[in-house]
């Protein structure tokens, strides 16, 4: 099943969880892997490039989460026994934080404290609803092939973006 959705607009991902509803009685695995990624001086990154970062690389897996934990709550009851059946593997939450996350690199600042924020609240999360049979967990690749540096926006002097 394919659907795609903007993981910072609350009704695509209201749909989302519609879309997956329909087809799937529970939901055993959210992964939040959807992100951005930017890099230059502090100081030549524009506000908007930051906010960027931080409404992609943070509000939209906690957004998205938010949409689906009721979902993975339920899912984790049922785990847990208390809806019958029981026994079964707890639902889990996955963050994927990257390393600049615990260890904020040079150059990126803005990107760095979009991850350490996701990390915070993966941990965070993870104290509320471990008793609730749902298993919250950070993942932090380190370097991965892909096109995200042929797309990614470097700022240089003067906040000019450079490719």
């Amino acid at each position: 099943m394919a659907v795609s959705a903007d993981v910072t607009q609350e009704r695509q991902l209201q749909a989302l969880v519609n879309a997956v509803l329909s087809k799937y009685e529970s939901v055993d695995v959210l992964v939040n892997c959807a992100g951005v990624f930017g890099r230059g001086t502090f100081e030549d990154t524009p506000a908007m490039e930051a906010k960027r970062l931080m409404d992609v690389n943070y509000m939209g897996p906690f957004m998205t989460t938010q949409a689906f934990l009721p979902v993975l709550l339920k899912s984790g009851a049922r785990a847990r026994g208390m809806f019958g059946g029981g026994g079964g593997e707890r639902p889990s939450v996955i963050m994927l934080t990257g390393f600049s996350g615990r260890v904020p690199t040079k150059y990126m600042s803005a990107f760095s404290a979009s991850k350490a924020a996701l990390e915070a609240l993966a941990v965070s999360l993870r104290t509320e609803v471990e008793g609730q049979g749902v298993h919250v967990g950070v993942v932090q690749p380190g370097l991965v092939k892909s096109n995200l540096l042929e797309r990614a926006a470097f700022y240089g002097r003067n906040g000019e973006e450079d490719r």
